[in-house]
């Protein structure tokens, strides 16, 4: 995981024999490793290069020998509370903007799919271990929407938005 050029970084805490632990998950498009922990704060602290996201939690700040990526299906569920509960004019506008941003990526990106096959070559009834017609997978997709999701229901397949060192 160390050499992935993207990867997503999250802590779920859940209790061992009745006490509070953390599990801490570094994932690609191919692999997680889990960890876990008695901290939350126990990130991991040797990541070098690359992009991490990650849901904005503090600590994950302290990884200066990468750039960030703030994961989109939470940037959707604050951007939905900014609608609901402050008013925010704005946040409706960028939360439409994103989500028509990721349906433009997964639209070229079947496009580029569909344009890349030989003529020859038959559809496969799989594509990276999913169902042809199943949704693509997103780089930076955050495995923690489902157990979060927001009330709106944003969509799991959100791309990162991606900033320079936090």
């Amino acid at each position: 995981m160390a050499e992935v050029k993207v990867r997503h970084l999250d802590e779920t805490g859940f209790r061992i024999a009745g006490k509070l632990q953390w599990l801490h998950t570094t994932s690609s498009l191919a692999f997680t490793f889990y960890r876990a922990g008695e901290k939350r704060g126990a990130i991991p602290e040797n990541l070098q290069g690359g992009v991490v996201v990650h849901d904005h939690f503090l600590p994950y700040r302290r990884l200066d020998a990468v750039d960030h990526a703030f994961c989109n299906a939470h940037i959707l569920r604050e951007l939905q509370s900014l609608i609901e509960f402050d008013k925010e004019p704005w946040a409706e506008a960028m939360r439409d903007m994103l989500r028509e941003a990721n349906l433009a990526v997964h639209k070229r990106a079947r496009r580029a799919r569909r344009h890349s096959r030989p003529m020859n070559a038959r559809p496969s009834s799989t594509v990276i271990g999913r169902p042809s017609g199943a949704a693509s997978p997103s780089i930076a997709r955050c495995p923690n929407w489902r157990r979060k999701p927001t009330r709106a229901g944003a969509p799991s397949n959100v791309p990162a938005i991606i900033c320079s060192k936090g």
